[in-house]
């Protein structure tokens, strides 16, 4: 029985159940949903390829021979699902021999040769990022060498990607590669988000070069706790060892006793590590609820 509803004031029937383009884009989005949750599960599952790769050959494998057992697990996990897919096709199989083959030599078994040798000699982390940025790559290529303009949103996925390697060589100690990784990101895309954060963390990290042992500092501030530059150090220093938390606390005792230092300099210190850390790292609530509670109290 139709039902009725009111809308601006007004009766109207109400549409019950479905109609077919609502049901054509529900399906949509489903469909959608799945290949999203395909990809990054097989994004996940490539990651391990690195960490699975570097055991095997820190019990002696070579490249090749992790390639080849990682090839015959995946040929046989998709032997069954092949076989259906092809019931029927094997025709289509025989006129496309030549490619697959080519495929498999080049698009799996040499592109793996490489990159197992690359984490031999370097980051497995890095090794994996430099790998996805081949992505970037082609998309440069396209558009210098046919004129094909990336969409924003595909710039935006280049410029994270280049921000998130240079974090990385950061937290490598590799800071000469980042500043070069940096230096590729275009002029007009240097203040997005992840380029501004790996840029403080590259900032943060020379910062650390400067400043002398943590004993040493511990102790001039232990002998004057009015040695601010002292205590700005020690916090510098603390936090290149990771020990986020006590490198929040030694610059709000500075902003406590004195604001004004060095133009603002503790409070400002504090604002470039929370950035660098990230607006979601415990340190950074914390230093954020911290900060507030003496700026506005």
């Amino acid at each position: 029985m139709p039902t009725v509803r009111a809308v601006d004031d007004r009766i109207v029937p109400a549409t019950g159940g479905t109609t077919p383009v609502s049901r054509a884009l529900r399906a949509g989005h489903a469909g959608q949903g799945l290949g999203i949750g395909l990809g990054l599960l097989s994004a996940m599952c490539f990651g391990t390829s690195g960490t699975f790769g570097a055991a095997l050959e820190g019990a002696g494998w070579s490249p090749a021979g992790a390639v080849l057992a990682r090839v015959l697990v995946a040929a046989l996990a998709l032997t069954v699902p092949a076989l259906f897919a092809l019931h029927g096709r094997w025709a289509l199989l025989r006129r496309s021999w030549r490619q697959v083959v080519l495929y498999g030599l080049v698009g799996v078994a040499a592109c793996q040769v490489c990159y197992f040798n690359a984490i031999a000699r370097m980051d497995v982390g890095i090794s994996i990022l430099l790998e996805y940025l081949g992505i970037v790559l082609v998309v440069g290529w396209l558009w210098l060498r046919h004129g094909q303009r990336p969409r924003l949103l595909t710039v935006l996925g280049g410029v994270a990607a280049l921000g998130g390697l240079a974090r990385c060589y950061v937290e490598t100690g590799a800071i000469e590669q980042a500043k070069r990784t940096l230096a590729m990101v275009p002029e007009g895309k240097r203040n997005e988000a992840a380029v501004a954060a790996a840029r403080a963390a590259l900032e943060v990290s020379e910062q650390a070069l400067s400043v002398g042992p943590i004993a040493e500092l511990e102790r001039r501030v232990a002998a004057d706790p009015l040695d601010h530059q002292a205590r700005f150090d020690l916090a510098v220093a603390l936090n290149a060892k990771g020990r986020r938390i006590e490198a929040v606390d030694r610059l709000i005792e500075i902003v406590r006793r004195d604001r004004k230092w060095k133009d603002d300099g503790a409070r400002k210190q504090l604002v470039q590590f929370f950035e660098a850390w990230g607006p979601t790292d415990e340190a950074t609530v914390m230093g954020r609820k911290r900060l507030s509670s003496i700026l506005f109290a």
